[in-house]
């Protein structure tokens, strides 16, 4: 009996020493749900051309450029519109629309200058002719000569075309 009533005693004992930690009551109160996680801000990724002009959208396909008072948005340019990918520049525009902030781009990338014109390369005279004598003769009609050489073909008929025969 005094051995049951030190048993009881002891549990009690331990049961008083490790149920408070258990319960979760110890630490400070509850402050409510944790604030949302921040998010970065929003950018869209365009490719710009300085030199013409267009915005490039990377993950939409779309095509920017200016058209007279307005800005289109289309999928192919116009073919008078041709982007050389060596001036394009990557931008992070915090707006769906890159034309709003058409002036700062312009500013920051100005278009690239235009190159000069090759001249024409100096093409000596040709060794056969001596001077004063007349310019070689033009070379004849092509269309004559096709036609000449077509019924010369019919005519002929060696030329025509013979049915193909296996070899045995």
């Amino acid at each position: 009996m005094v051995e049951r009533t030190r048993i009881r005693l002891l549990a009690g004992a331990l049961a008083a020493a490790v149920l408070p930690g258990l319960s979760g009551c110890a630490g400070p109160p509850y402050a409510g749900p944790p604030p949302p996680p921040r998010y970065p801000p929003y950018y869209y990724d365009y490719y710009y051309y300085p030199h013409v002009d267009v915005y490039f959208h990377i993950y939409s396909g779309y095509y920017w450029y200016p058209d007279g008072r307005y800005w289109r948005r289309v999928r192919t340019l116009p073919p008078h519109i041709y982007l050389y990918p060596r001036y394009r520049v990557l931008l992070r525009v915090p707006d769906e629309h890159p034309y709003k902030h058409h002036d700062a781009h312009r500013r920051k990338y100005p278009p690239p200058p235009k190159p000069r014109p090759v001249p024409e390369p100096r093409v000596p005279p040709q060794t056969g002719q001596q001077p004063g004598l007349p310019p070689p003769q033009p070379r004849p009609d092509r269309e004559r000569d096709r036609e000449e050489r077509d019924h010369n073909v019919r005519q002929n008929k060696e030329y025509r075309k013979k049915p193909w025969i296996r070899p045995q």
